[in-house]
């Protein structure tokens, strides 16, 4: 897979807080935790959010806010951690939830259409600290054979998006 390949590449050195933008129920969460990251995931759906837990065999601790957020954290081996947030990623901001040194953008941007995806790299710039990292996986083929999601996103796409940040 895509995560296990690459992150070596990206070098996020430990300790860190990695990002998992649209997380739903993705394993690649443990797999991320069980090298010692502490892992915070953002999902719209409360029932993706606690299965995730359930079908891991993981007790988290539910904690609430800012506003609608609701947040769901268990702890995974000796060091790592996964916190799924549940609400709009819109909605998250640094002075809630600090900064990340990493992101794990596995599907998210290729959900997003064309007229959101501003907002979406300026937020997810927003979350970062100065050095962070991202491994960025994306779709690129012929949008005219297929109205996604998941949409097509060129590689210059995502450079007009991040370059200036990346």
């Amino acid at each position: 897979e895509a995560l296990i390949h690459w992150w070596q590449h990206i070098q996020v050195a430990l300790p860190a807080r990695i990002l998992v933008p649209l997380c739903g129920k993705s394993i690649d969460l443990l797999w991320l935790a069980s090298r010692g990251y502490d892992v915070v995931g953002v999902e719209l759906s409360p029932i993706a959010s606690r299965d995730f837990f359930i079908e891991n065999k993981l007790e988290a601790k539910q904690c609430a806010g800012p506003g609608d957020l609701i947040s769901h954290r268990a702890e995974v081996g000796i060091k790592g951690s996964i916190t799924i947030v549940e609400g709009d990623f819109f909605d998250l901001s640094p002075a809630h939830f600090g900064v990340f040194d990493g992101v794990y953008d596995r599907a998210a941007l290729i959900a997003i259409p064309q007229e959101n995806r501003a907002n979406y790299a300026n937020c997810i710039t927003s979350l970062l600290a100065a050095d962070a990292r991202i491994l960025l996986v994306t779709l690129d083929y012929d949008a005219s054979a297929m109205d996604g999601p998941p949409f097509s996103v060129s590689p210059s796409a995502v450079g007009d998006l991040f370059g200036s940040t990346f």
